[in-house]
């Protein structure tokens, strides 16, 4: 049976965005002019180390507002599942409704967000199963669980690894598909998308910003990374991690940056500063669901105006009579169906939703991937004498 939705006086307010668009910055103002406090929702922000890396919010703005759940799991290599997380976050948000304080959650990490916002987590526990030794190729994983529990597998890309491999080890411990604990969830709620509403009152603001304006801003945060320690972070951790077995799909290795610059990592003192070893660093380098409000923060010098005033306004409407003063986004529902689409063109490459996939249809890569394929397939087999 789903647990039933908490009643809470008080809204909690989620921040959603990309790496770059200022939800962070947003959060921080927001948690101060409310008198809040920030949950961190990210999935690598909860290890300690790789600071620049995983990009948290330094010991002085911490200071400017209370932050929840960064740098608590203490060893790189260990395992934290989001069922984890999720059981150390909800009593902190808990705790803070009951003092009348406005918890604030940032992020991040999408899945952890919603694991803090909707029952839909399977608890079943996470233990030594043949999900993680059965296939000696991890290739065949997604095929394992494509003759598994089929559903599921249409839902999950065959790149994600770790979500192939959460929903074998539920089917194979509890012998239950995880399309299954779903498809009961989504009946308990009365819900097509996911299960119930933790929280009666949410309100949720998404900080978009212009994709060519977003890339360069990311390559400039790329450069102040190095700067600050990019480098010496990567070594240090690698230093620490390289007598562990190295798997990528679990621990801060997951950080985008650790993987990427293994290579350059794996080099001694002397061949990390050679040619070699500069050119690798630089290859390392590169339903029930509540309503969501947009802001805009492509131009940094109308941050106020167009994202730090629209979120106040509506933050403080919501707060003092509940009503939403502006027209919400369409929900992640009606922006894009849900599908599984292999390009037979592109080596089979996998789309999971029908905005993803048109996208792709439009791509330069496609549609010189597919005049190739039909010139290939127009030649004749032999040649006329």
């Amino acid at each position: 049976m789903a647990a039933l939705t908490k009643i809470n006086k008080l809204p909690i307010l989620v921040i959603l965005g990309a790496t770059g668009t200022g939800k962070s910055k947003l959060a921080l103002q927001l948690a101060k002019t409310f008198k809040g406090e920030i949950i961190s929702a990210d999935s690598m922000q909860v290890y300690k180390g790789l600071d620049v890396v995983t990009n948290k919010v330094t010991l002085e703005e911490q200071l400017e507002a209370p932050h929840h759940m960064i740098s608590y799991v203490e060893k790189p290599w260990l395992k934290h599942t989001v069922t984890q997380f999720r059981d150390k976050a909800i009593p902190i948000i808990d705790k803070l409704l009951q003092e009348d304080k406005i918890p604030i959650i940032v992020g991040g990490t999408n899945y952890y967000i919603e694991a803090l916002l909707w029952d839909f987590l399977v608890d079943v526990p996470s233990v030594c199963s043949e999900a993680s030794s059965s296939e000696s190729d991890e290739d065949d994983l997604h095929s394992a669980l494509m003759e598994a529990d089929p559903d599921s597998a249409k839902k999950i890309h065959p790149n994600d690894k770790r979500k192939i491999k959460r929903a074998l080890e539920v089917f194979r411990n509890s012998k239950t598909k995880l399309s299954t604990y779903h498809s009961n969830q989504q009946r308990e709620s009365g819900s097509h998308i996911s299960g119930r509403l933790k929280y009666e009152k949410i309100c949720l603001i998404w900080v978009k910003c212009d994709q060519t304006v977003l890339d360069a801003r990311i390559n400039s945060r790329v450069e102040f990374m190095i700067e600050n320690g990019l480098k010496q972070e990567l070594t240090e951790l690698y230093e620490e991690y390289k007598s562990q077995k190295q798997d990528y799909t679990i621990g801060l290795l997951q950080a985008i940056g650790f993987k990427e610059f293994h290579k350059y990592l794996a080099l001694s003192d002397n061949e990390k500063n050679t040619p070699l070893g500069m050119a690798l660093f630089d290859e390392g380098s590169g339903n029930q669901v509540p309503p969501v409000f947009s802001v805009d923060s492509t131009l940094p010098e109308k941050w106020d105006e167009n994202v730090f005033q629209p979120s106040f306004e509506l933050f403080h409407a919501v707060l003092k009579s509940g009503n939403m003063p502006f027209e919400p986004e369409k929900t992640i529902g009606e922006i894009s169906e849900k599908i599984y689409q292999e390009c037979e063109f592109c080596e089979g490459r996998v789309f999971l939703t029908t905005k993803d996939w048109q996208a792709h249809l439009r791509s330069k890569s496609h549609k010189a991937a597919k005049r190739g394929f039909l010139k290939k397939s127009t030649e004749p087999l032999f040649e006329k004498d």
